[in-house]
């Protein structure tokens, strides 16, 4: 099954073009941040990334995660940090962790984030990639499932995020982060009033 891409119309307000430069910059920054650990040019590639796009509002996801991703990068160009007090600082360990492939520590360093009140959104997006880059996919998609339903918009990042590149291919996934079909959800507006549609009724979270 050919790779799907991410699709702009899943999130709004969303210029395709952005979204697609975001998405390629995102995708060359994290090569630099996964495979090559070269965190000063990965370093340099994040704040890039978000000096460019960091006020584009409907491509939150890239910079969320780029500024965590950043975050990291400057911690390992100073050297090792205190213990983690907070929720944020404990995803930020647990991101750092899970890079190292030191999948266990990294998994109790997310729960102690969720504890500390990180938000859950980024807690499990950041769990889930890490999982997929473990390959341990059914707790990638778990998660993916959990962080979906808390913000519906980063099922479009998900789709072109280079961390799930393991279990882009599983039915699982896909049945996951594809968006539901324009007719089905233009049937359903048109044959049931007063409504919403699946991902609508997440947003109250």
């Amino acid at each position: 099954m050919p790779r799907r891409k991410a699709s702009p119309e899943t999130s709004s307000p969303i210029n395709k073009d952005r979204f697609a430069a975001a998405e390629k910059k995102y995708a060359a920054a994290m090569k630099l941040f996964v495979e090559k650990k070269d965190w000063s040019r990965a370093k340099d590639a994040f704040s890039s990334l978000l000096e460019e796009f960091a006020e584009d509002s409907g491509i939150a996801e890239f910079t969320d995660r780029t500024r965590l991703h950043l975050l990291t990068c400057e911690r390992r160009l100073s050297g090792p940090a205190a213990t983690p007090s907070t929720g944020a600082d404990w995803l930020l360990e647990a991101v750092v962790l899970s890079n190292d492939g030191q999948t266990e520590p990294a998994l109790s360093a997310f729960e102690k984030a969720l504890a500390g009140g990180a938000e859950e959104t980024k807690v499990y997006y950041a769990r889930a990639a890490a999982m997929a880059r473990a390959e341990r996919s059914e707790e990638a998609v778990e998660d993916l499932r959990r962080a979906i339903e808390a913000d519906p918009e980063v099922r479009a990042f998900a789709l072109g995020d280079p961390d799930f590149e393991r279990v882009r291919e599983l039915a699982t996934f896909v049945a996951l982060v594809e968006p539901p079909s324009a007719d089905g959800a233009e049937d359903q507006e048109d044959t049931t009033h007063g409504s919403q549609s699946e991902q609508d009724t997440k947003l109250d979270f």
